[in-house]
């Protein structure tokens, strides 16, 4: 579940009527795997998110969400993981 935000004007979300101040929570994991959206969800495909250059395609996927609630850490989180796969790379986790 992402943060609750609440509706800053009355829309209709998916055919549902939302009133302005209503508090929305949104699955991403049901979005993120939902079978309709994805080809086998379920499967590890990086390849998904490039676009036909091998380019990341903007706003396929947001694990870390975006705009002003984006999650602070993302940085870190991406640099933490880059630094592992270097690591794992050059064999230092191989007595692990």
């Amino acid at each position: 579940m992402l943060v609750p935000h609440d509706s800053s004007e009355e829309c209709t979300v998916g055919g549902y009527h939302v009133p302005r101040g209503t508090m929305l929570l949104v699955n991403m994991w049901a979005i993120q795997n939902n079978p309709k959206l994805w080809s086998q969800p379920e499967q590890f495909k990086p390849e998904r998110f490039l676009n036909v250059q091998g380019e990341r395609d903007g706003f396929m996927l947001l694990p870390f969400g975006t705009g002003r609630r984006g999650c602070p850490g993302e940085g870190l989180a991406i640099r933490g993981a880059a630094r592992m796969r270097r690591l794992n790379m050059q064999g230092l986790f191989a007595g692990c």
